[in-house]
């Protein structure tokens, strides 16, 4: 406020004028020390509105000379701030010229972006700091009950400032949007949108925030936690279907559990999670469906099978295997593809012959894992003859027995 006070009286000494006999120096400076000595840097506005909408002064000052005079002392002042802005960012130091992955960058990369914060300059790539935002607006704990972060630099902890997400929305408007991540770049628009108010981005976009919840807790979250929800939604429907359950050994590799039944998951979380009414009922229906016919197509999916082979020496060789023939979850088979969108079908629901729900590519819902401990990788091969069968088994381990010592013959148990 000091700043704008000495604007004000530099600004009173060139306009030195008189209106109906009062000095108008002396009554304007009456009414701008009104206006800065209010802590509210916003007073003055409000100051300037009620006086322009005061018929008392008409008598005693020129309006439109107050409303061109408080123009001009503002142009002056934010010039001035303007000013010393681009001397500081001159003079301040980059102190980061690495994207997060530690890869150098140059501002003269594509999509990278400068960004001046306390007193330092930063290099970012876009769309990395559009993730920063997308995961501190979709935090949420283990109920998913969101719980928006305020959005920090990663590099010194410390909150962003308002103008600078303002100088992201400006940049992404000149960026190819074909190289920014859709999602992060949806919700950073809906952010703008209540111009990066956060309580009432909140309040208006808490089942938004849900669904992207439910996503990041499908790409994010561990083996443990997923399985444990799988295990749950297995649970749930063979309470249901007690004469068609889906029976999964406890040997069962996880790894492969979680690739297979990870669609049927968004599913399941989906119908019981969603903020959104139809989201719920359709998830719901179609998850009972998709669970009925992956159980009817291979009944003992998930059983392990062991074999016993004689081999050389007189020994035999132990082979176990797990029964994973399964069918593929629907990837877009639309009866009428070139025309639904001409109308709304009320009935989608309860339609058994539109299966479009690929959740893999339509919700974005990655088939990695991650693991509790960080070492071990997923095997993707599959041995597929069918578009729509998944029909594949592993080796899980193998034993040597002594045929003289052992008494067990060659056979196949399923557990």
């Amino acid at each position: 406020m000091t700043d704008f006070l000495s604007v004000i009286y530099k600004k009173f000494q060139i306009d030195n004028l008189n209106l109906n006999g009062y000095n108008i120096q002396d009554l304007y400076k009456v009414i701008f020390n009104l206006m800065i000595l209010n802590e509210n840097k916003y007073y003055k506005f409000k100051l300037l509105f009620e006086i322009l909408n005061n018929d008392f002064y008409d008598k005693i000052l020129s309006k439109e000379h107050l409303l061109f005079l408080f123009c001009k002392i503002q142009n002056i002042f934010y010039n001035l701030k303007k000013l010393l802005f681009i001397w500081k960012l001159k003079k301040s130091k980059l102190v980061v010229n690495t994207d997060l992955q530690l890869n150098d960058i140059s501002l003269y990369d594509n999509n990278v972006i400068l960004i001046y914060h306390s007193g330092s300059k930063y290099l970012f790539k876009i769309n990395e700091l559009l993730k920063i935002i997308y995961m501190s607006l979709t935090n949420c704990d283990y109920f998913f009950f969101n719980k928006s972060l305020c959005i920090k630099n990663p590099y010194n902890n410390i909150p962003f400032n308002k103008s600078n997400l303002y100088n992201i929305y400006i940049f992404i408007k000149n960026v190819k949007i074909s190289e920014i991540k859709i999602e992060y770049l949806e919700l950073f628009l809906k952010f703008k949108k209540y111009n990066f108010d956060m309580s009432n981005f909140f309040y208006n976009n808490e089942h938004v925030l849900r669904e992207y919840s439910i996503i990041n807790f499908l790409n994010n979250s561990t083996k443990f936690q997923i399985k444990t929800h799988l295990l749950q939604m297995i649970y749930n429907f063979n309470l249901k279907n007690f004469n068609n359950k889906i029976e999964i050994s406890k040997e069962f590799p996880e790894i492969k559990l979680i690739q297979i039944m990870k669609p049927y998951l968004y599913l399941y979380l989906s119908s019981d999670l969603s903020l959104i009414n139809n989201i719920r009922i359709y998830s719901k229906n179609l998850l009972n469906d998709k669970l009925r016919k992956f159980q009817q197509f291979n009944p003992q999916f998930g059983r392990k099978i062991q074999i016993l082979k004689f081999v050389k020496d007189g020994k035999i060789k132990k082979i176990v295997k797990f029964n994973m023939k399964h069918i593929k979850f629907d990837i877009f088979t639309i009866n009428n593809f070139m025309n639904n969108h001409l109308f709304y079908n009320e009935q989608i629901i309860n339609e058994e012959d539109y299966n479009t729900f690929n959740v893999d590519n339509t919700f974005n819902v990655d088939n990695n894992i991650t693991d509790d401990n960080d070492n071990e990788s997923i095997d993707n091969t599959d041995n597929n003859t069918d578009n729509n069968i998944d029909n594949n088994s592993i080796d899980i381990d193998t034993e040597l027995y002594d045929e003289e010592n052992s008494t067990e013959t060659i056979y196949d148990r399923y557990d």
